[in-house]
């Protein structure tokens, strides 16, 4: 079971932050029960191979802000870019930076590692709830784990 265990972590970590070459990746699978009016998400001093990160992605209605603090030594280390993904089932529909640039596309928005904050709107889907691990287990788990 520390397998499982190890495993799940790593899960957890790689959906919140992970690298990919030259590329830091924020939120690559955000749910949008997460992503709720007044809540946040984010890590605090995650290690990663381009030195401690910190983000909180902060919702609103139709939208976010994100706050970033990197390691000021992360462009020496190979950071080129950071990009920041649409929640599961979601779309962005505009992005602006403060700090640098930034180009977003509905899946994502790619910005510099010199960027400290973001502006974000987005679309949820209004079903928003059928992407909770608890609606899963309900409709896909429980009915093989079930016996009739």
């Amino acid at each position: 079971h520390g397998t499982f265990a190890a495993k799940y972590i790593s899960l957890l970590r790689d959906s919140l932050l992970r690298e990919e070459g030259d590329t830091l990746h924020l939120g690559s699978a955000l749910s949008p029960a997460w992503l709720r009016p007044g809540l946040s998400v984010g890590v605090t001093r995650a290690p990663s191979d381009f030195g401690p990160v910190t983000y909180a992605l902060e919702a609103e209605t139709g939208g976010g802000r994100l706050t970033l603090e990197l390691d000021p030594n992360a462009p020496a280390r190979g950071l080129k870019r950071v990009t920041l993904h649409a929640p599961v089932g979601g779309r962005f529909t505009g992005a602006t930076a403060e700090g640098g640039g930034a180009a977003w596309t509905p899946e994502i928005v790619t910005f510099t590692p010199a960027t400290k904050r973001l502006r974000l709107t987005w679309t949820l889907q209004p079903d928003a709830a059928r992407w909770t691990s608890d609606a899963y287990m309900k409709r896909y788990c429980l009915p093989v784990l079930t016996p009739d």
